[in-house]
């Protein structure tokens, strides 16, 4: 017994938004780990000043935007019915956990008292 495809034509293959909105996710999920880390590196050495702190933290404020761009593209990659779903799917998560993570350490950064 083979299987087969009714319509062998109407075969889904992946599109660019998902694959992009995949590509987004992991590139700012690299960013951010790396930016907390340098982030932490500096300030254990006591390196930090206010101007490497802005920096960091527009770095950060840029990657979540860039990181919105990546949500809408997964919601319409995963809008398309005529492609997979995988990317857009992992687009989402890792956009989603990107934007959740800023948070969180947005959340934190303001309920701690100065130094």
């Amino acid at each position: 017994m083979t299987m087969a495809l009714e319509n062998p034509s109407v075969i889904r293959g992946h599109k660019g938004l998902g694959i992009a909105s995949f590509i987004i996710g992991v590139i700012c999920l690299i960013t951010v780990m790396g930016l907390v880390v340098v982030a932490g590196v500096v300030t254990n050495a006591g390196r930090a000043t206010p101007a490497f702190n802005t920096i960091i933290g527009l770095g950060m404020i840029s990657t979540v935007f860039i990181d919105l761009i990546g949500i809408v593209l997964g919601i319409f990659g995963v809008a398309d019915r005529s492609s997979k779903k995988v990317y857009p799917v992992l687009g989402l998560v890792f956009n989603v956990l990107v934007v959740a993570l800023f948070t969180a350490l947005l959340i934190v950064g303001l309920s701690m008292r100065p130094a």
